[in-house]
């Protein structure tokens, strides 16, 4: 476990004297304890809880009332749960990462022990638990603005949160309409796997980010105007055509209907991986990033204004002219790559399993670039 630095000194002196201590007589220093700040017990306990599981119970009881945010990665049941909630009252974030001991109407019960959450991840949730089972929250906890669960869900608990949630990821979302999902209206960040059912037109109005993969309708068409990043995985049907225009990231992987054209003129990161139908030759001028993975791509008809771009399993890329603005390049499994056309201007270069590439002439025609890592060609500008 790594602390930051200015608890180093308060967990030394905890550790020091709860040795002493033992579960039959967990005996906490109470003067000790009153010197370290509220505040900086509270951010103590929430690192401890995530990467330990031998905290003995003097700690909890002295030190994890103050915690604000707890991870349970081990197993515990539902009086376990219960108890443990009840005594932090001052709790914003929960993520449950072990579930097998807990049933849907314990893990609700001890729920209601924090009602000023503002964060829940289930994932997995108990077994046999769906996302109306979770509908009495909507009623108790006002503040729970972001939610993640690995459970079915359907229409009814959106339109519950409806009016709160900011953040919702999803990992069962076949059960999902765009009239449920419509009804977030204060959405900005969505994830969603497995929605099958959702359509073109169906996100909310104020998403600004969303990642959807195996949405197997997905077209990318009528596409909230307010979003800026969109990552796409495994959409057939999903093209690129008629995005926002104010889209400033686009992540597409295994979409094989994706053209790279027409794509907003606001965008400045585009990644590309196994989209069998890409083609670089329409990209807009404003791009910055481009980095592309296992399509057909030879380099050819990059932006003028390029600064970043990495190239990887790609046989066709060649030696083009690179654009002069080129600050930096990654090459990996590259076979047709020689390097001759890099540009001068470039601080960057990271090349690996590329057999022609010719070193010697780089060290020659670029005498200002230097080698970092000599097993894998890494070079960067000379200060």
């Amino acid at each position: 476990m790594r602390l930051p630095f200015r608890f180093l000194l308060p967990t030394l002196l905890l550790a020091g004297s709860l040795l002493r201590a033992t579960d039959e007589a967990p005996a906490a220093p109470a003067g000790l304890l009153a010197r370290i700040p509220a505040a900086v017990m509270g951010e103590i306990c929430s690192y401890v809880v995530k990467e330990s599981h031998g905290v003995s119970r003097a700690f909890e009881s002295a030190a994890l009332a103050g915690a604000r945010e707890l991870t349970v990665t081990g197993p515990v049941d539902d009086a376990g749960l219960l108890t443990y909630l009840r005594s932090r009252p001052r709790l914003r974030r929960l993520a449950i990462r072990h579930a097998s001991h807990l049933t849907p109407p314990g893990l609700l019960a001890a729920l209601q022990a924090c009602p000023a959450l503002e964060s829940l991840e289930l994932t997995p949730a108990p077994t046999g638990m769906n996302g109306t089972m979770l509908l009495p929250l909507a009623a108790t906890h006002a503040r729970l603005t972001r939610l993640r669960l690995d459970c079915p869900v359907g229409d009814d608990l959106l339109r519950a949160f409806g009016d709160q949630l900011e953040e919702l990821i999803l990992e069962q979302a076949g059960a999902l309409t765009p009239s449920g999902l419509g009804s977030l209206t204060r959405l900005r960040s969505l994830f969603l796997a497995d929605c099958a059912s959702l359509r073109d037109g169906g996100l909310p109005a104020t998403l600004e980010r969303a990642l959807l993969f195996n949405c197997e309708a997905f077209t990318g068409a009528d596409l909230p105007a307010a979003l800026r990043r969109l990552e796409v995985v495994q959409s057939p049907v999903f093209t690129g055509t008629g995005l926002p225009q104010g889209l400033t990231d686009l992540a597409v992987t295994r979409c094989r209907g994706f053209l790279g054209v027409d794509l907003p003129p606001a965008l400045r990161s585009l990644e590309v991986t196994a989209c069998a139908a890409f083609s670089a030759r329409a990209l807009p001028a404003g791009l910055d990033t481009l980095a592309v993975r296992s399509v057909d791509f030879t380099g050819e008809g990059l932006p003028p204004g390029l600064r970043r771009l990495r190239v990887e399993f790609c046989d066709a890329f060649q030696d083009v002219v690179l654009p002069a603005s080129l600050r930096s390049l990654d090459v990996d499994v590259a076979p047709r790559f020689t390097g001759w056309r890099v540009p001068g201007t470039l601080e960057s270069l990271t090349i690996a399993n590329c057999p022609y590439f010719e070193e010697a002439q780089l060290r020659a025609r670029l005498p200002t670039l230097v080698i970092i890592d000599p097993g894998t060609l890494h070079v960067r500008a000379a200060p």
